[in-house]
């Protein structure tokens, strides 16, 4: 079991992964590099596998219980919140970027609502104000 981060997310995928999900403190290392390299061969993209990572830890934090020592407390089961709620916002990003260009327009696709005749054309178009 290895860990190791160079700094460049842009070295490595892996790199990219532990950027995305924040695992990048040696003294706080969240997953091994074999993890997110399983990851990464499951997903497919960097985001997907960033996504799985943090529903992983997401689980993995919502087993451990919270407690309270002295003046001091732990609360796992935020940090097991906050990863649930990073991995649907890094699946909705993977899914956007896996339709292409990332653009979104209410579920029609760009190329064929310029083919389409029968759907009601924009009444604004660039330059509709210039003066001719």
């Amino acid at each position: 079991m290895s860990w190791n981060y160079s700094g460049d997310p842009a070295a490595s995928n892996k790199d990219a992964v532990r950027f995305e999900i924040g695992d990048t403190t040696y003294e706080d290392q969240l997953l091994t590099d074999e993890e997110i390299l399983f990851a990464l061969s499951v997903e497919g993209s960097i985001i997907a596998a960033a996504a799985r990572c943090c529903e992983t830890l997401a689980r993995k934090y919502a087993r451990e219980a919270d407690y309270t020592l002295g003046p001091q407390s732990v609360k796992a089961s935020q940090r097991g919140k906050a990863f649930l709620e990073m991995s649907t916002a890094l699946r909705k990003k993977a899914s956007i970027l896996s339709q292409g260009n990332g653009l979104y327009v209410g579920g029609v696709d760009p190329l064929e609502y310029q083919k389409d005749v029968d759907l009601v054309q924009p009444a604004f178009k660039r330059g509709f104000m210039d003066n001719e």
